[in-house]
């Protein structure tokens, strides 16, 4: 019996079958004892391991049609997972917008029904009684042409003043250095200001009904004497409503240090709490806060309302010529 034919016995016997004995004939009539008896051990001995290799290859077929169901699973779960988490997330950045515009709109509506009583305001000048931008631009044009630049776009001329008064770094607007440009661009200023300015609509009316009911007061973050300021806004006839002006040449520490807001007060002879600081830009809110007074922003000058509400004042308006109604 050949190797072949022990094969052929096991297969169509059943060795590979759980259900089917072992069953195997030996011709013995042509072989010796010998032969016979090693032919059983041979045959006894795939047998075995042929049963053992089909346990072995069952164990690892349902292992792996167990791991293919686990996978399976594990997919549709974390598919499930996954749909509820974008579904959640979506629904939570929903309900947080929502939320953040239901406070907003609550906000502006109390600041629509917002009522100030106070004795002494204190106004800014530039972007908030005057309008300054045709001089920024006009500013910034000079500065880059004495500096040899290229002539920046009116969005860049614009941003610098921001950027200045926030002492916020400038090199990515100038390829100069920052203080041989701030010299130039403060020079330029300064010496265009006075014709490059103008009053911004209804600031004369405003102002008229303003100070039938409170002190009025000027404070402006320009290096200039005080007097300059006054002759700038007698060519307005505007400076009969103020009581007083301070100039950041008045204090050590100008705007958002709250120095000069205080000496305004003083002049005013009020009491600090009955003011209101009324401005364009971020740092005339923070001045505020830190000196103790009302806020108000207006819309009429370089900052958008997003970058004024996030100084959180007590009231944002379009313009001065808004304020009376709000002032008792």
């Amino acid at each position: 019996m050949n190797f072949s034919e022990i094969i052929k016995v096991l297969y169509f016997g059943g060795a590979v079958n759980f259900h089917v004995p072992l069953q195997v004939r030996f011709r013995t009539e042509t072989a010796g004892a010998k032969r016979a008896f090693a032919e059983s051990i041979i045959v006894a001995f795939l047998g075995v391991f042929l049963i053992h290799y089909y346990t072995l290859f069952f164990a690892v077929y349902v292992s792996f049609d167990i791991v293919c169901c686990l996978i399976s699973l594990m997919k549709k779960a974390n598919c499930t997972v996954r749909w509820w988490y974008l579904t959640e997330g979506k629904q939570k950045t929903l309900m947080k917008a929502t939320v953040s515009k239901e406070k907003a709109n609550c906000r502006q509506q109390k600041m629509s029904n917002a009522r100030l009583k106070v004795r002494g305001i204190l106004l800014d000048l530039d972007g908030t009684i005057l309008d300054t931008r045709d001089a920024y631009i006009e500013a910034a044009k000079n500065a880059f042409s004495a500096l040899g630049q290229n002539l920046p776009d009116n969005g860049v001329a614009l941003e610098i003043p921001k950027r200045i008064e926030q002492k916020l770094p400038f090199t990515d607007l100038v390829n100069v250095e920052p203080q041989k440009f701030l010299d130039a661009y403060l020079k330029a200023f300064y010496n265009i200001s006075g014709g490059k300015t103008k009053p911004l609509p209804q600031v004369k009316s405003a102002l008229e009904k303003l100070s039938g009911k409170a002190k009025l007061a000027i404070i402006t973050m320009r290096f200039v004497p005080k007097e300059v300021i006054i002759k700038e806004l007698q060519q307005f006839h505007l400076d009969r409503y103020f009581t007083h002006v301070v100039t950041a040449l008045d204090t050590h520490k100008p705007k958002p240090s709250p120095e000069a807001l205080i000496k305004a007060v003083k002049a005013l002879d009020v009491q600090i709490s009955e003011c209101v600081i009324v401005g364009d830009s971020v740092i005339d809110v923070q001045a505020g806060k830190a000196a103790g007074t009302k806020t108000v922003a207006v819309l009429s000058g370089l900052y958008s309302r997003e970058e004024l509400a996030q100084t959180d004042p007590n009231l944002i308006i379009n313009n001065v010529a808004e304020l009376p109604q709000f002032i008792e």
